[in-house]
């Protein structure tokens, strides 16, 4: 107090055990800060952990599961596509038309698979990287006013890119997000 006047910072303790400090100045007051406010401010950041953790174990599951989907895919090319030791050799004298067939498809197929190459690679990447963009988009609050255009255009380049591999006979996994 200074000329019957009060002045200064002061801590008040209640009788419950909270506290608050206030802020004087010629006779009125502001709050500072206040165990209430820590109590709410603690527990809407624990809200907020809580929910990002909730995220990031949500799309490491989607990671997960692409990269089994990745993994199957890799099983049903191999499956269709035997290695060069499993297929007969041309050189065989008693070689028939048929299996001379299934040589010539064999090849035809891991050529083909050869021929994705590193445009199919770069696709691939492309299309990762909208996948991002696409979790981004809804892991953060902040949406501007193109957001669902945005959004769907993202997901229609993501279907062109799959499709036009498909449409080779390269596999890109398709995206939960697409």
């Amino acid at each position: 107090m200074k000329d019957g006047k009060r002045k200064g910072i002061g801590l008040y303790l209640m009788n419950d055990g909270e506290r608050i400090t206030i802020n004087c100045k010629d006779d009125d007051y502001e709050s500072i800060s206040s165990s209430i406010d820590y109590k709410n401010t603690a527990a809407s950041m624990k809200a907020a952990k809580n929910q990002s953790f909730s995220l990031v174990m949500s799309n490491f599951t989607a990671a997960a599961m692409t990269s089994v989907e990745v993994s199957k895919g890799i099983k049903d090319i191999k499956a269709n596509n035997p290695s060069a030791s499993t297929v007969e050799s041309p050189t065989n004298t008693d070689t028939t038309s048929e299996s001379k067939s299934s040589t010539t498809t064999s090849s035809s197929n891991k050529s083909k698979i050869a021929d994705c190459g590193s445009n199919w690679r770069s696709d691939s990447r492309v299309y990762s990287n909208y996948e991002s963009q696409l979790i981004k988009m809804r892991t953060y609050p902040e949406k501007p006013a193109n957001y669902t255009s945005d959004y769907t255009d993202i997901q229609t380049k993501m279907r062109q890119i799959r499709l036009k591999w498909e449409a080779q006979g390269c596999l890109i996994t398709k995206s939960q997000y697409e």
